[in-house]
């Protein structure tokens, strides 16, 4: 079973950074929800005090934990951060203990992967040529484009070449289809964007000024554009905008989403080893899931498998829990988050949590499932 739930809200701050912010704000609401049952976890002060002034620079992994110790301590168990032992071997993260049952819990946060920030640098590198020459021609235009090979192997005169072939046609819009991408190439009104910049400012990044822009919202959107604007006082919102150049992409590439689709048996095998001898383990894995749908099923495929396969080597690992993080920011919400749990039992019996979200309410409804496939009836 894989439970699934969504939180969200709908009305950001006029300072707010809704891209990065959507990241954020879930996390932080969740742990505001439950500051009682972190003020009942032993250790949480000097805990907090460790995360604030020495994990500043890279807070992801205290905040995890923090989330993990509120969820037990809300089912009913007296939580401990574990004392650490500088200069020994490194320790788990909890001591867990419910009536006669007593756990040893280690928490792992997953960062995104180098391939992806590759992949990034390589599609800014290849459109670079294009985009300059787009916008000398001072129109605007929107390229949206499925490549069929990892974006490192495309030519680099493609784009610039594809671009050219555009300009020159003076269509209005065109198809590509070859061996290296398929998608439209077409000219961009700004009439919508326009007009409603009449009315009032508009924020940017932001999904409501991309959906107008570019006449859709996308999820997981991967978006490189150069716009002429003039910015509002606050930098965060756009006045006016006379000229946009978009390339609106995705890589369908097998060996991009199996690369993508990165594993988590790095981070268990880490977290078995610093689990003790004398009490059961759990292990928690938490990671942000914003690959895509090939690519998060890609991912869910792996980790069901080596989680399943995993050999403690003679710990006594019992349950392994690996939380999809999916927040978003969309055009009808500031900030949302879906979350799907997928946990592997080591040995038949109840699991120790009812509720298995991190980030949701326990009154919301779960979903039999997974985020990024539609629900089965």
């Amino acid at each position: 079973m894989v439970p699934i739930s969504r939180r969200s809200i709908q009305r950001p701050s006029a300072n707010y950074e809704v891209v990065y912010g959507c990241r954020v704000v879930p996390i932080l609401a969740a742990l505001g929800r439950n500051l009682d049952s972190l003020s009942q976890v032993v250790g949480y002060e000097d805990r907090l005090n460790r995360l604030i002034f020495k994990e500043r620079a890279q807070p992801n992994g205290g905040l995890f934990e923090f989330l993990v110790a509120a969820k037990y301590v809300k089912e009913g168990f007296e939580v401990t951060f574990h004392p650490e032992k500088p200069g020994l071997a490194r320790t788990h993260d909890l001591d867990v203990r419910r009536r006669n049952d007593r756990y040893a819990v280690e928490c792992k946060r997953m960062e995104a992967g180098q391939y992806h920030e590759k992949e990034r640098a390589a599609m800014r590198s290849r459109w670079r040529p294009a985009s300059h020459a787009l916008v000398r021609i001072g129109r605007s235009y929107c390229f949206d484009l499925t490549f069929r090979t990892e974006i490192e192997s495309i030519p680099a005169d493609y784009l610039p070449k594809i671009a050219l072939k555009f300009i020159e046609s003076d269509a209005d819009n065109i198809v590509v289809y070859d061996d290296v991408s398929y998608g439209t190439l077409r000219k961009l009104d700004l009439g919508p964007l326009q007009a409603a910049l009449k009315d009032s400012s508009w924020m940017h990044p932001g999904p409501k000024y991309n959906n107008l822009l570019l006449g859709s919202y996308r999820r997981y959107e991967s978006l490189l554009l150069a716009h002429k604007v003039r910015f509002s006082p606050n930098p965060h919102f756009i006045d006016d905008i006379d000229q946009a150049v978009a390339l609106r992409w995705t890589c369908i590439s097998e060996e991009a989403i199996n690369k993508r689709a990165r594993d988590v048996i790095g981070k268990l095998v880490e977290a078995n080893d610093q689990l003790p001898l004398d009490r059961p383990g759990i292990v928690h894995i938490g990671f942000e899931a914003l690959g895509g749908d090939p690519v998060e099923q890609r991912r869910f495929e792996k980790i069901k498998a080596s989680v399943s396969a995993f050999d403690p080597r003679g710990k006594p690992l019992e349950f392994v829990f690996c939380h999809y993080f999916s927040p978003e920011a969309s055009v009808d919400e500031a900030w949302a988050i879906d979350e799907t749990t997928h946990y592997h039992k080591k040995r038949p019996g109840p699991l120790p949590l009812r509720h298995v979200s991190l980030t949701t309410p326990e009154e919301l409804p779960f979903v039999d499932g997974v985020h990024w496939l539609p629900p089965t009836t």
